[in-house]
């Protein structure tokens, strides 16, 4: 089994070839005052260090899917950088949807059976590097964006 430091070090100079690039702040996206937050706990203990344990979900731009943001879980982490604004997620049916967050070069995927209160199912780490791919089941549960960022 692969270990997350080898991922990261593989994925690492993707990331800054990305950010390589300024930009200032009024360019960076940020999730709508409407945004429902979504706190994410995994069964994997290196998990959390690879999936994002705050998902900020903009209300819906079509009526089945909308942005995703992949919030930073402290200011520590750095990983959710490559993939802070470039999610989405997908209602397929009543009980199902998707959270995908991708830089290009590495994807995260999160597929879900969705209730009112819970969301459950599986992470996905897929990357254009052989071998590095890895999952890990996980719990959901919405919270108030404005309290879970001012918690963070």
């Amino acid at each position: 089994m692969l270990s997350l430091h080898r991922i990261v070090r593989a994925s690492f100079p993707v990331a800054i070839l990305g950010c390589s690039h300024a930009r200032s702040n009024a360019d960076i996206p940020t999730p709508s005052p409407q945004a429902i937050c979504i706190a994410v706990a995994y069964d994997s203990l290196e998990a959390p260090s690879a999936f994002p344990t705050l998902i900020a979900l903009d209300p819906p731009a079509r009526g089945d899917s909308g942005r995703a943001f992949w919030m930073p879980p402290s200011k520590e982490s750095r990983i959710w950088q490559m993939f802070y604004a470039g999610g989405s997620w997908h209602r397929y049916s009543t009980d199902s949807v998707e959270y995908r967050f991708s830089n290009g070069f590495t994807m995260v995927v999160m597929r879900a059976r969705d209730d009112s209160a819970n969301v459950q199912g599986r992470a996905t780490w897929l990357s254009d590097v052989v071998g590095n791919d890895f999952s890990a089941a996980f719990t959901g549960r919405r919270l108030s964006c404005a309290d879970a960022l001012r918690a963070a």
